[in-house]
Formats: structure tokens, C-alpha cells, sequence
């Protein structure tokens, strides 16, 4: 998939938007509900390859602010294993 990704970046940056509002869409909509573990490990994914475009940490804030806090529970242990990566935008974010 990298190949894809250096091909076009900008398309590859509305197709990550894309997909993190729908992420954040069915994660609101599933609260509460196991099923969105899946959903929340695939935009951890997104967040962490893709965080340091400025679209994308867009769509990612305007998504937090759509999920309850207690989701994020589920997956504290991603985001720690994560803490250091390796772009300082998505670390500080």
C-alpha cells in the first residue's frame, strides 16, 4: 500500500478523511457496544500512519469531540504502546 500512498498523496489524504468520518460515524453510533473495538483499532491505524497532515488531524479533532470519552477505555493500551511515534504531530496530539 505505500506504493499508493507515494503515487498521490493528496488522494491518499481524502481517503484517509474520508474514512476517519466514517470511523468516528459508526464509533458514535455503536456506543457502548463491543462492536466498535474494530472501528477504534482501524482509526488508531489511520491516526498514527496519517496524523501529520493538517486535513487529517482536522477530521480527527472534529471527531474526538463527537465520541464520549469513556470509549477510548478500550483501546488505552494501543495508544500508550504507540506514545512514541514518530511523527511530533501525532504525539502531541
Amino acid at each position: 500500500i505505500k506504493h499508493v500512498e507515494d503515487s498521490n498523496p493528496e488522494r491518499t489524504t481524502q481517503h484517509v478523511v474520508s474514512a476517519l468520518k466514517g470511523f468516528f460515524r459508526s464509533i458514535t453510533l455503536s456506543a457502548g457496544n463491543d462492536l466498535s473495538l474494530q472501528d477504534l483499532l482501524r482509526l488508531l491505524t489511520l491516526w498514527f500512519r496519517h496524523g501529520g497532515d493538517a486535513s487529517v488531524d482536522s477530521a480527527l479533532t472534529d471527531g474526538f469531540n463527537l465520541v464520549a470519552v469513556n470509549t477510548w477505555l478500550l483501546v488505552i493500551p494501543q495508544i500508550i504502546a504507540r506514545i512514541n511515534a514518530p511523527n511530533v504531530k501525532v504525539r502531541k496530539s
